[in-house]
């Protein structure tokens, strides 16, 4: 990887990420406005059969049959269009994430801000572009306005005094 330009304040290490960086994201940057499984599998079953009762409406009215409103196949196309969705939306949220890359990349904290390096290119994200911080034990995770995130453990540097400075940095940079 080609070096950073070092100054004297700022810290080096090398991320890799693993799957399990992935779930500690997921937990640090839960969102509020998220709704629980539960709601969300109710909402799914009222959309699907709104559109299962449409579907089956407009296809008795382009076919010519005559049944009273709620009569006929209308509530089996709302009865299907539940399933379907619901089976659409366990699929969605069943099917794992896809995996993160574990390609390295050096990581620079200073008083700039978080440089990432790779073989390929260089990025700066400067500190007041960060939007949300977690400081858990083991790890910090960092969110940008952009919805880009940083997640530094304890383990990407090479010592433990190099994390604390790491984390001094951050906490005197984002409040």
């Amino acid at each position: 990887m080609p070096p950073i330009d070092q100054s004297p304040a700022m810290v080096i290490g090398t991320i890799v990420y693993d799957a399990s960086d992935l779930k500690r994201l997921q937990t640090a940057f839960r969102q509020a406005g998220q709704l629980p499984p539960w709601a969300a599998a109710l909402v799914i079953c009222a959309v699907g059969a709104v559109i299962g009762l449409g579907a089956t409406t407009l296809v008795e009215r382009l076919a010519g049959i005559s049944a009273p409103p709620l009569g006929g196949a209308a509530p089996w196309g709302a009865l299907l269009g539940v399933v379907l969705a619901v089976t659409a939306g366990a699929w969605r949220i069943g099917r794992p994430a896809g995996p993160i890359a574990a390609k390295p990349q050096t990581v620079g904290i200073g008083e700039e801000g978080i440089r990432l390096t790779t073989p390929k290119g260089e990025s700066l994200m400067r500190w007041p572009i960060f939007a949300n911080k977690v400081v858990q034990p083991g790890y910090v995770a960092l969110r940008t306005e952009d919805n880009s995130w940083v997640l530094l453990r304890p383990e990407f540097f090479v010592s433990t005094d190099d994390y604390a400075a790491a984390v001094r940095l951050i906490n005197a940079n984002l409040p």
